[in-house]
């Protein structure tokens, strides 16, 4: 108890230098913690970045011209659901003819267009609202696999067909048979939809009926025809594990977008858009090497601060010390007291500094904590150093010179 008032006796005495002690250490703290709170600020952002950037992934022909009305593999579907993508939307195309007189026959037309998707996504322009369901169903039908379906007001109305009605259709492949575009109508089956709602179907669009694709893939397969999507996008999970996928990618027989080929209609080449992210991450990881290189010297900066500032305030009372150590109070008493003292009047410094950096940098209170301890620790092993060489001095050889 003794010990801690003659601490605060000592520092009501010296006004001036409790001042300076408390706006160096201010500042000081003020500069770690700017710098601390931009490294780990740029630490947090880099490891968002691969779920805050996104990178958009799409299936494309050989050249990247089409990204749409392909023929895109159910294995090089399979390959891109698993690699490591969120909010994929694909989609696939059929004919339809209402007339089961023609199963088997080679056609030319259909009178029924069938547009399969796994999301409402899928669909430019064409939104809930525009639907009408019956009770209990959404269009989150589409990303089932039941035989479910929605038409065209349009298609209903020329048919007479109304939602809660069954559907005959005699289903269609449209294979392409060469590079130009176009195709021929490949028989699939005879099947039975369930009507559960209509929509408004815009002018210039195709699709009389909207079916969920994993549906039509497997009564496709069930059938023993190969299935094929004609479009399919995504968005990469996590754009750190960009080389990985690119990687898996190339092990499932994708190409890379060739603008020198013939485009064709094969969708087996993959587009990733991954600029954005690239020069992003790269100018994050460009600051935080250039916070790294200069993180030994800043910290050899406060250290070596914290060594000089207390041998330039103190040295006036080496005196006072060595009257001290000749009425024989030891050496580590004496520097406790001084180490006391410097450590008081650093940590007051460092509290408004710790309420600026919170109000104005914003940054969090947590972080702080851990700066001011790191802080603490160099402002410690400063003055103890300071100190080391402050008390190193003859006792008797100074009293004789104060005489």
């Amino acid at each position: 108890m003794f010990f801690i008032r003659e601490v605060f006796c000592s520092l009501g005495r010296r006004k001036g230098f409790c001042a300076l002690t408390i706006a160096a250490s201010g500042l000081l703290f003020g500069f770690l913690g700017f710098y601390m709170g931009n490294f780990k600020d740029n630490q947090q952002t880099l490891e968002k970045l691969g779920r805050t950037i996104p990178i958009p992934v799409k299936i494309t022909n050989a050249n990247g011209s089409e990204d749409i009305g392909l023929e895109i593999s159910a294995a090089h579907m399979d390959a891109l659901a698993e690699g490591g993508v969120k909010d994929l939307v694909c989609t696939a195309q059929a004919g339809a003819n209402r007339d089961p007189s023609l199963d088997e026959a080679r056609i030319y037309e259909c009178d029924t267009s069938v547009r399969a998707a796994n999301s409402l996504e899928a669909f430019a322009g064409l939104e809930e609202r525009e639907f009408d369901f019956q009770q209990g169903y959404d269009s989150g039908y589409l990303s089932g696999k039941e035989p479910y379906c929605t038409i065209s007001a349009s298609y209903g109305r020329l048919y007479g067909i109304l939602a809660g009605d069954t559907l005959e259709l005699s289903v269609y492949q449209m294979r392409y048979t060469g590079d130009s575009g176009s195709f021929q109508f490949l028989f699939t089956g005879r099947t039975s939809l369930k009507v559960i709602g209509t929509y408004d179907k815009k002018e210039g669009e195709m699709q009389d009926v909207l079916v969920p694709v994993s549906w039509l893939r497997a009564y496709t397969q069930e059938q023993g025809k190969n299935f094929y999507y004609d479009s399919a996008r995504a968005v990469l999970e996590d754009g750190f594990t960009l080389n990985a996928f690119k990687e898996s990618m190339d092990r499932s027989f994708f190409s890379e977008v060739d603008r020198d080929v013939i485009g064709g209609k094969r969708g087996s080449a993959l587009s990733v858009q991954d600029q954005i992210f690239i020069e992003t991450a790269e100018k994050i990881q460009g600051n935080l090497e250039l916070y790294r290189r200069f993180q030994a010297p800043f910290f050899l900066l406060i250290y070596g601060v914290s060594v000089l500032l207390p041998l330039l305030l103190l040295r006036n009372r080496k005196k006072e010390a060595a009257i001290a150590l000749s009425l024989g109070r030891s050496r580590f008493l004496t520097g406790l007291e001084l180490f006391a003292e410097n450590l008081l009047l650093g940590i007051t410094g460092c509290v408004p500094m710790f309420v600026l950096l919170i109000c104005i940098f914003q940054i969090p209170a947590g972080d702080l904590l851990s700066i001011l301890g790191i802080f603490i620790g160099c402002f410690s092993l400063g003055t103890c150093t300071a100190l080391g060489f402050f008390l190193h001095f003859d006792v008797m050889e100074l009293l004789v010179k104060m005489d």
